[in-house]
């Protein structure tokens, strides 16, 4: 199979973003526009204009669904990856847009027993096995949307998922946010002894573009990352890792109003009432549900099993890392600030080569063009960059 395909057939392609001119107040409208078919398309179900049938009832829903998820998922990722206040704004209208929706549709009693009427036709037995899975599992998750609730308690799970959509991104925006706030300013070089010469070049081009001398580190993973594997200093090592770990909490040096303790108990009080009302003993037999596991007690037991047999050669690990600490630095009390440290510079001495020695040698156009040679290789599957994609 080729993606390589001719005119054609790449008009029959999904229209991908284009980031660099992605318009977010399009995107909102767009999804208002797929939002409003879909609830035309709902208003035609509940009065009986709608065959149950694989083609006029499965196949429209889903390409609606299609369409509302391209244009809100670039929204989505743009929002998680280059976060503004504007683009934030939009995210969370638009979310609270979508879950309201789906959330009506799930409870959508009409078009349930559309699907229920489906999956005891003689055609549900035609059709392969993904269709049948398909149709199946919509009807499990009417039941956990509380399709079969009184109006009542439909009213309350509504508002539960909408609370649940705010909370979940109130959450995020408290991790971002505390994140972006906190920086390290140091006047001394050798503070940075170890750390990757691109970032340290690029920490002295953010100490200057705030008009500070010096150099300026950030909590963003890459920065943390390196910081913790390559940073001489151990004090740095652990004001870093203190930081990141205490992020949007109490325990850290963050603004009060990014703290996630309440949000976390409001999160989990309220997914405990929806488990209740959709008749679960507790919100983790509702997620279960799910699941292919059959109960939670098999959960238990394989993290379980999985854990007792991944502890002993976790330990010998962690007593190679230890020894070869102590070898360095004698008497030293191994610290989580200190583990990927040591473990890289055991790695070195073992290995004869540092991590960041390889990074010339895996530039971003050599790492792409050998994936796609390795899928071609493995699947048969030609790539071909398509630059006619749209917003």
């Amino acid at each position: 199979m080729k993606a390589c395909t001719n005119s054609s057939t790449a008009q029959k392609a999904p229209v991908l973003p284009d980031f660099s001119h992605f318009d977010q107040a399009q995107s909102e409208v767009m999804v208002d526009h797929w939002l409003a078919a879909s609830s035309t398309f709902m208003n035609k179900v509940k009065s009986g204009g709608v065959k149950s049938t694989w083609h006029d009832l499965v196949e429209p829903m889903a390409w609606i669904d299609d369409q509302v998820s391209q244009w809100f998922s670039p929204l989505g990722h743009l929002n998680a990856v280059m976060n503004t206040d504007s683009l934030r704004e939009v995210y969370e209208r638009v979310l609270l847009k979508i879950s309201a929706h789906y959330t009506e549709i799930s409870q959508s009693v009409p078009l349930y027993e559309a699907y229920k009427v489906l999956s005891e036709a003689s055609e549900f037995q035609s059709l392969d096995t993904a269709k049948q899975k398909v149709i199946s599992d919509a009807l499990r998750d009417f039941k956990l949307s509380g399709v079969h609730l009184s109006d009542k308690k439909k009213q309350r799970l509504q508002e539960i998922e909408a609370q649940l959509a705010q909370l979940g991104s109130a959450f995020s925006n408290h991790v971002l946010d505390s994140t972006n706030s906190w920086q390290y300013l140091t006047q001394d070089k050798n503070e940075l002894d170890g750390l990757p010469k691109d970032l340290i070049e690029q920490a002295a081009a953010l100490a200057q573009s705030k008009d500070q001398s010096g150099y300026v580190l950030r909590l963003d993973m890459p920065t943390y990352l390196a910081v913790l594997t390559f940073a001489s200093h151990r004090s740095l090592r652990e004001t870093f890792y203190k930081a990141y770990v205490t992020r949007a909490s109490d325990q850290g040096p963050f603004d009060p109003k990014w703290n996630n303790d309440a949000l976390m108990v409001e999160i989990l009080n309220l997914k405990d009432e929806k488990a209740k009302l959709l008749g679960f003993d507790n919100y983790a037999k509702y997620s279960n549900a799910t699941k292919m596991v059959g109960s939670l007690s098999q959960v238990t037991e394989f993290l379980n099993d999985l854990a007792s047999k991944a502890k002993g050669q976790a330990e010998i690990e962690l007593a190679k890392i230890h020894a070869f600490a102590n070898d360095k630095v004698a008497g030293l009390e191994l610290m989580p600030w200190d583990l990927s440290y040591y473990s890289e510079k055991m790695k070195e001495k073992q290995f004869g080569f540092k991590e960041e020695d390889l990074r010339p040698y895996f530039p971003i156009d050599q790492v792409i063009s050998g994936l796609f040679k390795l899928v071609r290789e493995l699947y048969g599957v030609e790539f071909c960059q398509d630059k006619k994609v749209a917003t």
